[in-house]
């Protein structure tokens, strides 16, 4: 645990239970939903639909127009990732359309009536619906054809990637200022480490079955993978239209850990099957958006992480023909970007790469293929003819630039059991329910339960069951970690973090005695094996700083928050996230104080810092947004306050259990807020 305030075992997947829940989950990027009053029952709609799966396999009926758009919208917030194309009849189209048109996610419509003449001004009307049709036969082919164009788009403009600022390298925090970047290459290291078998092999076969039950056309595709697979043919299907390779780079691209750890065996297959290669230069093809674009050209100098495989050519006018044939689709949109990558074939240390024309199951393409988490040196940007030359050199951890974070996450995994590595991990990600899953997987994989490992294990187990308001569960996890490293020799720095959680989970049940007592323990521990103005000691005044807070001794307060402000601004970068979490505590003591505008400078302060360090969908975002809205609600400036809080609300129910005390508070406020603007008007 870290502030407070409002804010090697031999490891194999086997046994692990990844997916229990799969029923409603879409493993690809694309989703058909089709809303008709009679979807589910006439019978040539559901063989419409048993041939629309070969194009898209997950596909979603509604007989109700409210039932659809409620779930549309709610998938826009838990699946961020998806795209969905839909399917209307002249029965709700009239209803549903204008209700869910602006939906970022929602790409593509389609008019199935039987009236055409009655329906025809919908192209007109709205630029997302491709047709109006009236012909079941028509309808499939054009969507399957438009699915086609759709997917070859979405390769070009979807592209996850990271950048690791040179100028704030001193922070390699996995949640700090390079989180992003960090975490990727961190992750990719823990996870090749997993020792894969047929059995996890398998695990993956029984995924794609269950999930394309019905779809023959990929269920031939898959009974052939399960008999023909390989190590050496490993890039041979992963280059192959299937839905191997589309549920691998939606995996990749959603940050979906449990369904990418499947695909480890072959991963690992396309990273050791290749010798260093003797290619000087590589293109590929993009759309970005201007806010992208402008990153990269703000970033010169610094490094890129791809965070998938990167697919590449040899020519640079194959990549030019793509940037065409995609580009004019929607050019008022997106930039064309034309990545021109050099390669210094001596160069040791990179990650593999090698033209892969021979192998890929196109190999008219001449592709080049770059394994996940390479990274580049961002060189130049430049502009021509309405096209923009990014040019990226690759780059080796051997750069003394790139040395630094390369120790780093070497040190950060070293000796350290793979599946407490991704638990970790997880939970800086606020992935609780999967960082969970690891811990309680690593404690079964350990011989010696009273193993330093093992209590980490628990201490981690602990952190969760705090953030998610179990804080009886926390104590109980805590006080058994505390338990092994008390009688583990040189582990101090481990006892006092558990003094640290113990001492939140107390405050938390409002037995602030307890609470100080063991904050002091963790106080006393720090400023003897760290220094009095340590970084660990600022994280004990300001949980003191909570504390006091919470018990209203507000000026108590203030003066232990400044106690952890001053450390941290002497020895932390500027945009370091604990500056964040300090400015929000101390912006809290000013709403308490009524010095509004105070508070919402420090507010204000630590958003700035958030927005660079944090996912948008991270629990502390949420805080921030609470914060102001609960300030701006104090000074009756009501429309901000509503804007701030459902920004909040929608974060805290992605990311907390319902009955969390602080979804409860946020919408308390948000009905208090509502209330005042109705009587307002």
């Amino acid at each position: 645990m870290d502030d407070v305030g409002a804010g090697s075992v031999s490891s194999s997947l086997s046994q692990l239970n990844l997916n229990k829940n799969d029923d409603e989950k879409n493993f690809e990027t694309f989703a058909l939903i089709w809303c008709d009053l009679n979807a589910t029952k006439a019978e040539d709609k559901l063989q419409i639909q048993v041939q629309l799966r070969k194009a898209m396999n997950y596909i979603k009926t509604f007989d109700n127009v409210k039932n659809c758009e409620h779930w549309l919208r709610c998938r826009q917030v838990t699946s961020s990732c998806e795209k969905f194309i839909l399917i209307v009849s002249d029965n709700c189209g009239h209803e549903i359309i204008p209700q869910v048109y602006e939906l970022p996610q929602l790409v593509a419509i389609y008019v199935f009536c039987i009236n055409k003449e009655n329906n025809e001004n919908w192209n007109e009307r709205y630029e997302k619906v491709q047709a109006v049709l009236t012909d079941a036969s028509q309808l499939i082919l054009l969507i399957k054809s438009n699915q086609y164009k759709l997917e070859k788009l979405d390769d070009v403009t979807s592209l996850p990637m990271s950048i690791y600022n040179i100028s704030s390298a001193k922070e390699n925090s996995s949640t700090g200022v390079n989180g992003n970047f960090l975490w990727f290459q961190l992750f990719i290291e823990v996870l090749l480490r997993i020792q894969h078998s047929a059995e996890d092999r398998q695990d993956l076969v029984e995924l794609c079955k269950k999930t394309h039950v019905g779809n023959t056309s990929q269920i031939q595709l898959i009974d052939e993978f399960e008999l023909t697979y390989s190590p050496s043919n490993a890039l041979w299907w992963y280059t192959r239209e299937s839905c191997l390779y589309k549920i691998l780079n939606k995996a990749l691209r959603c940050q979906d850990i449990d369904t990418f750890a499947l695909h480890i065996d072959c991963i690992s297959g396309i990273s050791d099957g290749h010798s260093p290669s003797s290619i000087t230069r590589a293109y590929r093809a993009q759309l970005m958006s201007s806010e992208e674009l402008d990153r990269i050209r703000s970033s010169i100098g610094s490094y890129i992480s791809m965070n998938s495989f990167l697919s590449c050519t040899l020519s640079r006018e194959i990549a030019l023909f793509i940037i065409s044939s995609t580009s004019t689709q929607i050019s008022n949109i997106l930039e064309a970007v034309l990545f021109e990558i050099e390669i210094d074939p001596l160069l040791e240390g990179t990650k593999p790469h090698a033209d892969i024309s021979s192998e890929s199951y196109f190999q008219n393409e001449k592709e080049v293929l770059f394994m996940l988490g390479s990274i580049f040196k961002i060189h130049s940007i430049t502009e021509t003819d309405n096209i923009w030359t990014v040019k990226l050199l690759l780059s080796s951890e051997n750069d003394h630039q790139l040395n630094e974070l390369s120790n780093y996450l070497k040190n950060k995994i070293e000796d350290e059991p793979v599946f407490l590595s991704l638990g970790n991990i997880l939970s800086d990600m606020n992935e609780w329910q999967k960082a969970s899953k690891y811990y309680q997987y690593q404690l079964q994989q350990l011989n010696d339960k009273n193993s330093y490992s093992a209590g980490r294990c628990y201490r981690g187990l602990g952190n969760i069951a705090y953030e998610t308001g179990n804080y009886d569960l926390g104590i109980i996890y805590d006080e058994k970690a505390l338990k092994i490293f008390l009688s583990l020799s040189n582990v101090d720095k481990a006892i006092s973090i558990c003094y640290n959680n113990l001492g939140l989970g107390f405050q938390h049940k409002k037995d602030y005695e307890k609470a100080l007592e063991y904050y002091n323990k963790c106080l006393e521990i720090d400023k003897r094996i760290c220094g009095p103005e340590s970084i660990e000691v600022a994280i004990s005044y300001n949980n003191i700083g909570y504390l006091y807070y919470n018990q209203e001794k507000i000026d108590n307060a203030l003066v232990f928050y400044n106690r952890a402000l001053e450390i941290r601004e002497k020895y932390l970068p500027s945009d370091h996230y604990a500056l964040a979490r300090t400015y929000v505590n101390i912006g809290t003591v000013y709403h308490k104080q009524k010095e509004y505008e105070k508070a919402l400078s420090c507010f204000q302060k630590s958003l700035d810092i958030f927005i660079k360090s944090r996912r948008e969908m991270h629990i502390e975002m949420a805080v921030i947004y609470c914060n102001f809205g609960i300030t701006y609600e104090a000074t009756s400036k009501l429309e901000l306050a509503l804007d701030y809080l459902l920004k909040a609300d929608q974060i805290y129910r992605y990311s907390l259990p319902s009955t969390h005390p602080n979804v409860i508070e946020n919408q308390e406020h948000l009905e208090t807020v509502n209330q005042k603007l109705k009587c307002k008007f």
